[in-house]
């Protein structure tokens, strides 16, 4: 089970492109859900949005390739500057090719500066957990590592992380986790 919880304050109209949040998903193999999705107005006036309007759609093919899943999509309404946006949506693999097999991955960073971003992973406690860290910090590198009532519970955070600005001449990679 994957969840994302996305609350933004839309300081600029370039960043309304933030209310849009989805996921794609396999048919037969995972669910997307969603759980919460509203805009909070600047005047304090909560606007919640249906779920009855998520779109669930398939993926433009194209001849050279073959993806049997489908994309979830929604864009939160009402958007202006100065308004808050928050969408927290679930996704679960609920018949994954290989039970072992693990593939998610978190960025850390985006083009939008985060005042909090969590990536909490919780596993078995005999359970082996690998991970793939790109371009962290070397004082973030260990996880905060729990473990109570038989699980283990690997917790990374980052505080007051600037957007990725990416020179003009080269890109810039962000701050990864691959699992």
């Amino acid at each position: 089970v994957i969840t994302r919880h996305i609350r933004a304050l839309i300081q600029k109209d370039e960043h309304k492109s933030i209310s849009v949040g989805g996921d794609f998903f396999i048919d037969g193999r995972d669910k997307v859900e969603l759980l919460l999705a509203r805009t909070i107005k600047k005047n304090g006036e909560v606007v919640v949005f249906d779920p009855k309007n998520v779109i669930i759609s398939k993926p433009t093919m194209r001849g050279d390739t073959f993806i049997s899943g489908s994309v979830f999509i929604f864009r939160l309404p009402e958007i202006e500057a100065g308004c808050i946006v928050e969408y927290k949506f679930q996704k679960t693999t609920y018949k994954p090719g290989k039970k072992e097999f693990f593939f998610p991955s978190f960025q850390f960073q985006s083009g939008y500066p985060m005042l909090s971003c969590v990536c909490k992973i919780i596993v078995p406690e005999k359970k082996e957990f690998y991970y793939l860290l790109k371009n962290f910090p070397k004082n973030k590198v260990k996880p905060l590592l729990q473990i109570k009532d038989q699980k283990k519970t690997y917790l990374w955070k980052f505080e007051n992380t600037p957007a990725i600005v990416a020179p003009i001449s080269r890109p810039t990679s962000p701050i990864f986790l691959d699992m």
